[in-house]
């Protein structure tokens, strides 16, 4: 963060679910036969694959990298760790090495075994010289100091000091998932391009044209429990207005993420329960509200409070985002681990707000503007947040 920006957190973002609970039309031949196959069409607002490159970011997309690739470890509810290709862990008690032991008989979709080897290749194209500054955004790129197989199924980690989060970081969907050897390149470096997508995980790329559409199958080498459908279709459709006209015709079955559709055809959706099934997932992010502290104005920590007691969030939450998304108190969610420090909650108060403006010189004229040694309060701001500060 930049030192010259100061943040308040305004609202916890949830990410959007909603399904079709409409049976098929019983004239329609090709509904039966969908639903006889158990397939699932959802949609995306962009190229849902890109070039599906475990290693590598833009344009691959989380969706479809987490289908298709595994972790050593997973993220599971309220920050829980979990197995994922390692079914077990160790940590020395110095806090630097850590060994796991990896699932016997998993394979790739390709049907060639997965193995500590394998791991090591992996990590040797993510961390080479060439490529490790890629993935310096997260610590543990920093402070991993060495790795090796010690046997075909146990794999170990030295880093140069103890890193808390290093379970966390291993958890991501991108960078540290795993390729079969034959989608290695020739010379190794997946930066440069794979040659196949070829995972561990739950399903594998069978078709794919290029911001149409992706399809995807059943892993059938998948170690894990087999998905209930046999076949996922995901759609790029980037007007929202057509997404829903398609989800509501039963083109489409599924709608997941924040954005793709306004928060009033999303209400419209919750409210009729009969047809439709709708949720919200525990809080994704955070949204902020940034204030530039080199402006005259705001450079005071007194006015700065004064403006975070004068913003109602929980208007901002029901009257804007309506009441989906909830009041952010801190700029990491509550299901965040390792996050609950009980900082002092800046609560909605207008008289608290008002008492520190008069602290910091900021005095109101005859006019109701407040003004300091001959200069009014101006400065530039949100739309609704001007609304809300003109009370004070």
């Amino acid at each position: 963060m930049k030192k010259f920006l100061k943040q308040i957190g305004i609202l916890l973002m949830t990410e959007i679910i909603l399904g079709c609970q409409s049976k098929p039309n019983s004239d329609s031949k090709e509904g039966q036969k969908a639903n006889k196959e158990n397939k699932v069409t959802l949609a995306f607002n962009q190229d849902p694959v890109g070039n599906l490159n475990p290693h590598e970011y833009l344009p691959s997309q989380f969706i479809t990298q987490d289908m298709v690739y595994d972790g050593l470890v997973s993220y599971g509810e309220n920050g829980e760790i979990k197995p994922m290709l390692a079914e077990s862990w160790t940590i020395s008690e110095d806090g630097k090495t850590y060994t796991f032991k990896l699932r016997p008989n998993v394979k790739f979709s390709d049907g060639s075994a997965f193995d500590a080897k394998n791991v090591v290749k992996n990590f040797d194209t993510i961390f080479s010289k060439e490529n490790k500054s890629k993935h310096s955004w997260f610590a543990f790129t920093n402070h991993l100091k060495s790795y090796r197989a010690v046997d075909d199924l146990t794999f170990e980690i030295v880093l140069d000091t103890p890193y808390t989060a290093t379970l966390y970081d291993l958890a991501m969907i991108r960078p540290i998932r795993f390729l079969g050897d034959a989608g290695f390149p020739e010379g190794g470096d997946t930066m440069k391009g794979i040659k196949a997508p070829i995972g561990t995980g739950a399903w594998v790329l069978k078709e794919h044209k290029n911001n149409e559409y992706a399809v995807f199958v059943r892993n059938e080498y998948y170690w894990g429990e087999k998905p209930a459908a046999s076949e996922i279709i995901i759609k790029n459709i980037p007007d929202s207005e057509t997404l829903a006209l398609q989800f509501e015709s039963g083109d489409i079955d599924l709608i997941y993420g924040n954005g793709l559709i306004s928060l009033d055809r999303f209400n419209s959706y919750r409210q009729d329960n009969g047809k439709y099934t709708t949720a919200t997932s525990n809080p994704m992010s955070t949204r902020m509200l940034l204030m530039n502290t080199t402006s005259s104005i705001l450079g005071d920590l007194n006015v700065r409070k004064a403006l975070n007691h004068a913003v109602d969030k929980e208007s901002i939450a029901k009257n804007i985002f309506d009441g989906i998304e909830k009041p952010a108190d801190t700029i990491f969610a509550p299901n965040v681990p390792h996050t609950n420090v009980k900082l002092e909650k800046y609560g909605y108060d207008l008289a608290k707000a008002e008492a520190m403006l008069d602290k910091a010189g900021w005095k109101k004229g005859a006019d109701g503007i407040r003004e300091k040694n001959g200069k009014k309060w101006y400065f530039h701001s949100l739309i609704f947040l001007q609304k809300l500060l003109i009370k004070v």
